[in-house]
């Protein structure tokens, strides 16, 4: 039977060619009659955690809580794809959700362990916040220029315009974020006189060290009493056991 099949195309070739046309054809319209979607939805759902401790450093906030939350949603397994980002006091760690049917017992038990972190935090320290989206992805960037960049006011006027954008786009229906990249702080600029600072005994070098760590608090332990808690916040990294000693 087979050996007949291949016989009848071996020896009439037009019909493979006739064949062939008629697969290019219905391909093309196959293609054409598919449902194509340019942004695709996705099945996995996304767990958000924000939380933010101000004047706190991104090594002290990993240190103080956001490796604890990742080694909570490392644990779970209905967890992965975990990241993290620490920017200006603030973190954001996102994991997906692979059940989405178990998406509500992952949130609760997840807010529950993260509630456990609470008696080792700062008292000024509140938790973060714990939600969850479908999963997201960058749709676009948007790029605005001055043709006259050298004049603060016209500057801020640009900033003001992207700002402006922002609000709107976050507005929109089915949009998670959008994040303005590009704003700038003012900078308070400090000239130093090292003759005069050598009058006063003064090290340069010390100076500009502690500078540096003007705006950085690190946690340093708690003081339970039977009516209040108290906790412990230096601004010096190294502080040793016996400062905090004399503390007490």
């Amino acid at each position: 039977m087979l050996k007949n099949i291949l016989n009848v195309f071996l020896e009439k070739s037009h019909l493979n060619h006739l064949l062939f046309v008629f697969l290019i054809i219905l391909s093309v319209i196959s293609y054409n009659n598919l449902a194509k979607e340019m942004f695709p939805s996705h099945s996995l759902d996304t767990i958000i955690i924000k939380g933010n401790y101000s004047g706190s450093s991104s090594s002290v906030l990993d240190k103080l809580i956001v490796h604890d939350i990742e080694k909570i949603l490392d644990d779970n397994i209905y967890t992965n794809k975990i990241k993290s980002e620490i920017i200006n006091s603030s973190y954001t760690i996102t994991a997906n959700i692979t059940d989405k049917n178990k998406k509500q017992n992952v949130i609760n038990a997840i807010k529950n362990k993260i509630d456990t972190l609470k008696k080792d935090l700062p008292n000024d320290m509140n938790l973060p916040s714990v939600n969850t989206i479908e999963s997201f992805f960058k749709l676009l960037d948007i790029s605005i220029s001055s043709k006259n960049k050298s004049e603060d006011k016209n500057n801020q006027n640009v900033i003001n315009i992207a700002k402006d954008l922002q609000k709107d786009i976050s507005n929109l229906k089915n949009i998670y974020s959008a994040s303005f990249i590009g704003d700038y702080e003012e900078i308070i600029s400090l000239k130093i006189n090292s003759s005069k600072l050598q009058a006063y005994g003064i090290s340069t070098n010390e100076l500009i060290y502690e500078l540096k760590n003007f705006y950085s608090l690190y946690p340093i332990g708690k003081i339970n009493t039977k009516t209040r808690k108290y906790s412990l916040i230096s601004k010096n990294k190294n502080i040793t056991l016996e400062n905090i000693k004399r503390l007490v």
